[in-house]
């Protein structure tokens, strides 16, 4: 048995990131009114993103334990034009990588905010456990190109995603501050931890991404591009990353079923996942389906748990090998997505107890 005791359910309205969805949400004034809204100027346009993922959200009765919050802000152009005078340079930068061929329409460029706090099983022991993860704090930027290959009706198509983090781990990432003053406001018992925290140190993350989807099997009907028939797709992907944060190569799949299906790659989430920055094409009419998936990660070093690279300090063991499976739904209406994930996640470090459950809401509005 457990000595160590366990928390009571937190309020409903504990988590933050209902909020950011909620003031995102507030600025779409509806589907296909494209006409009635002011110009957004080129090279502005394209896709705004929030997303939430957070411990509550997968019904847990014991709430704010390792993988605890993550909070991102992604913005995703719509085709870059080689001519264009301002964005340009994404095709000169992505004609400078090997592989990376761009095709016109294709290129996208997106960038990012995000915030990450991770803790311990008890958040009330002023000394934590040293055999559990310890508390850390992640504030980043990132910025990408995507390349989407969409392919005739009966092709397979790709997307590409070169995405590079820069951040700060550690108590300057403010994970104390973002955590205690939520408590304070909704009257929640604060985490008493954090002055064991992993140490300060700047975090450098590069991925590359590169997904397929797949057509339906021969003799199955694909349904056509902005309808509302009811279809299906499968969408394999394979990554690797490199960096101080978690360098590490994954591989999976997603398995989609139901309408509007050819308006993204995916439900957009935090990495590491299934899914990172994802196109979205808005357009008039409604879609809802549902999808199931399931990544494999080998992991070379997580300073979340290993602890920090140049200094010392708490740390435990981590695994090897981790995987994520996960399902949820996607409604789209017009210019607007949106998305719910249910997340389990293998045990992470040699002396977790239990296996990580969380859930992740994002939407999506293009503007």
């Amino acid at each position: 048995m457990d000595p160590r005791p366990t928390h009571r359910a937190a309020p409903r309205t504990r988590a933050a990131g209902p909020w950011l969805l909620a003031a995102l949400a507030a600025l779409w004034p509806g589907p296909a009114g494209a006409g009635d809204r002011a110009p957004v100027p080129e090279p502005w346009r394209g896709t705004l993103t929030a997303i939430s993922e957070n411990d509550e959200y997968a019904f847990r009765v014991t709430v704010d334990q390792h993988y605890s919050n993550g909070m991102r802000l992604t913005w995703l152009s719509d085709p870059v034009a080689p001519q264009d005078d301002r964005m340009g340079w994404a095709h000169r930068l992505a004609a400078s990588l090997p592989g990376f061929a761009t095709q016109p329409g294709a290129l996208r460029v997106g960038a990012a905010i995000g915030h990450n706090i991770y803790t311990p099983t008890d958040t009330r022991r002023v000394r934590p456990d040293p055999k559990d993860r310890p508390y850390a704090g992640w504030l980043y930027a990132s910025f990408g190109l995507v390349n989407v290959r969409d392919g005739a009706p009966g092709e397979t198509g790709t997307l590409e995603t070169l995405e590079l983090n820069l951040g700060l781990a550690g108590p300057g990432a403010l994970g104390e501050q973002v955590q205690n003053r939520w408590h304070d406001l909704i009257r929640y018992p604060q985490a008493r931890g954090w002055d064991s925290q992993i140490r300060d140190e700047p975090g450098i993350l590069a991925i590359y991404e590169r997904g397929w989807r797949l057509p339906p099997p021969a003799g199955a009907a694909a349904a056509p591009a902005g309808s509302i028939a009811a279809g299906a797709d499968l969408l394999p992907h394979a990554a690797a990353a490199i960096g101080n944060v978690g360098p590490y190569a994954a591989a999976g799949a997603m398995l989609r079923v139901g309408t509007g299906l050819d308006g993204d790659w995916g439900p957009p989430r935090i990495r590491p996942a299934l899914s990172g920055v994802r196109p979205a094409r808005g357009g008039a009419g409604w879609g809802a389906h549902a999808f199931a998936g399931f990544e494999a990660r080998l992991v070379a070093y997580d300073m979340f748990l290993d602890g920090t690279m140049f200094r010392d300090g708490p740390r435990v063991d981590s695994r090897p090998f981790v995987h994520d499976a996960l399902a949820g739904v996607a409604i789209t209406w017009g210019d607007l997505r949106a998305s719910f994930v249910h997340v389990w996640r293998a045990r992470e470090f040699d002396t977790q107890v239990q296996a990580n459950r969380f859930g992740a809401f994002s939407l999506s509005l293009r503007f």
